[in-house]
C-alpha cells in the first residue's frame, strides 16, 4: 500500500475536541452482580469521559496533539481536567456552577456491561461566550483546524464542524 505524501506546507493539523457534556467515566468490575443486593467491585477505574475526551484520547494515541475544550464544574470537573493533563492532552475549560456528571459502567467478569448515565448540566450564556473565545485563540499559526464535535446551544453559541 502506498503511503500518501506529507503535506508540503510543513504545518501540523490542529484538532480541537469540543465538549458540551463531558463526564468522569467510572468503570466497576464485578465478579457477580445481583440487583437489590450489596455488590463488591474487584476493580474501579475513573477516566475522563464524553465523546470529545474519547476522540482526544484516540487522536493522542495516534500521535496528534489535540486540544480539548469544554465545560467543567466542581470536584468532578477538576478530576476531569487533571485526568486529561495526566494523559498529556492539552485542555481548556469553562467553569460551570454545576458539577461535571459521572457515568457508571458496571462490567461483569463473565461478560455483560450495564451503563448508568447522569444527565448533563445546563450552561449559561456567559459560559457559552467564554467557550467561543477559547476556540478562537488556539487556531493561530495553524494551517488546518478540525473540531471533533459539532454542537449548538440555542441562540447562545453555534460552532460548526470545520473539516
Amino acid at each position: 500500500m502506498n503511503k500518501p505524501e506529507a503535506d508540503s506546507r510543513g504545518q501540523d493539523a490542529a484538532f480541537f475536541c469540543v465538549s458540551l457534556n463531558p463526564a468522569i467515566d467510572t468503570r466497576l468490575v464485578l465478579d457477580e452482580f445481583q440487583v437489590g443486593r450489596v455488590n463488591r467491585a474487584s476493580e474501579v477505574h475513573r477516566t475522563p469521559g464524553g465523546k470529545a475526551a474519547h476522540v482526544a484520547m484516540a487522536l493522542h494515541a495516534l500521535g496528534a496533539n489535540p486540544k480539548w475544550i469544554g465545560f467543567a464544574g466542581g470536584a468532578t470537573g477538576n478530576e476531569l481536567m487533571e485526568g486529561l493533563r495526566r494523559l498529556k492532552i492539552e485542555a481548556a475549560s469553562v467553569p460551570t456552577a454545576q458539577d461535571t456528571r459521572v457515568n457508571l459502567e458496571i462490567m461483569h467478569t463473565r461478560g455483560g456491561v450495564t451503563e448508568i448515565l447522569e444527565p448533563g448540566g445546563r450552561v449559561s450564556t456567559h459560559c457559552g461566550q467564554e467557550n467561543r473565545a477559547n476556540l478562537r485563540e488556539p487556531a493561530s499559526g495553524r494551517s488546518r483546524e478540525s473540531v471533533c464535535h459539532a454542537f449548538e446551544i440555542g441562540p447562545i453559541l453555534r460552532l460548526p464542524c470545520v473539516p
